[in-house]
């Protein structure tokens, strides 16, 4: 699902200007077993001083955002890694980590990538998701995100030209189940338009019964 502006154009600026301003480290320091064999990019490193001001940038752009609310039910939200890559640099094939570890501990249900530098800036870096029947790839204007369900195999393609930058975050949703957050996206939808077009109708009143008795059967929190 591509949300756009996720951040704000100053909200980027700010966090490029905070990336700009401190040394960042081999990215295979935050990758699982498989995946540091196929990792090659630059991270800011999570013990580097005041990364909780950019963190928190990233957070609030997530909680305030209607479509991450409706669509992903966050219950958990980890703290991002701000990465790198530069010409050459990517990252293979791989599976994001089941569990994250460090605080807050959570089960990786969502997987969102933020990207943060101008798409016409780089060339490559294109987010490449395998669906199962095919492959998606994804190169959005900056402040705009992608979510995919983290059990997907994904790769981010060598980057040819100029710097990509980008934000990568992992929810824990109170839905564990990806087709049971698709079956309340598409619900809720239904739900918003009948009741902007017809409020006090018997339908109205069934679907929204409907969607919360749906949400209430799923929800694990």
């Amino acid at each position: 699902m591509h949300i756009p502006k996720i951040l704000e154009p100053d909200e980027v600026e700010t966090i490029i200007s905070f990336l700009s301003q401190h040394e960042l480290i081999d990215g295979k320091i935050s990758a699982g077993y498989s995946a540091k064999f196929v990792k090659e990019n630059l991270q800011l490193s999570k013990e580097t001083g005041n990364k909780n001001y950019i963190d928190t940038i990233v957070i609030e752009g997530l909680n305030r955002n209607e479509s991450v609310r409706k669509a992903i039910f966050p219950l958990k939200i980890a703290p991002p890694i701000f990465s790198k890559y530069e010409s050459g640099m990517h990252y293979g094939n791989h599976v994001d980590n089941p569990l994250i570890s460090r605080e807050p501990r959570l089960r990786t249900d969502v997987s969102l990538t933020i990207f943060l530098s101008d798409p016409n800036s780089y060339d490559g870096g294109e987010l490449t998701v395998d669906m199962g029947a095919g492959t998606l790839q994804f190169k959005l204007p900056c402040g705009d995100a992608i979510v995919y369900p983290t059990s997907n195999i994904h790769r981010v393609e060598p980057v040819t030209r100029g710097t990509r930058l980008a934000a990568v975050t992992w929810i824990q949703s109170a839905v564990r189940n990806s087709s049971h957050r698709e079956i309340l996206y598409e619900t809720n939808l239904v739900r918003v338009s009948l009741i902007n077009s017809s409020p006090n109708s018997q339908e109205s009143i069934l679907i929204s019964k409907t969607y919360s008795n749906l949400v209430r059967m799923w929800a694990d929190i």
